[in-house]
């Protein structure tokens, strides 16, 4: 068998922390698009905020 190559912490930490970046960044952009989307779907900012939550 081929033998694992290990990560170290430093690479662990970074992974971890791109992968939080990412996921809040794409979370928190969703501020920009309230108003279109709860205008043509003819919801309210709850109802949005709601949606954006649950996912």
């Amino acid at each position: 068998m081929a033998q694992a190559k290990k990560l170290s912490m430093a690479q662990v930490l970074i992974c971890g922390a791109a992968i939080v970046t990412l996921s809040m960044g794409i979370r928190h952009g969703f501020g920009l698009w309230l108003q279109p989307i709860t205008q043509a779907q003819g919801w309210t900012r709850e109802t949005f905020a709601f949606a954006i939550a649950i996912q």
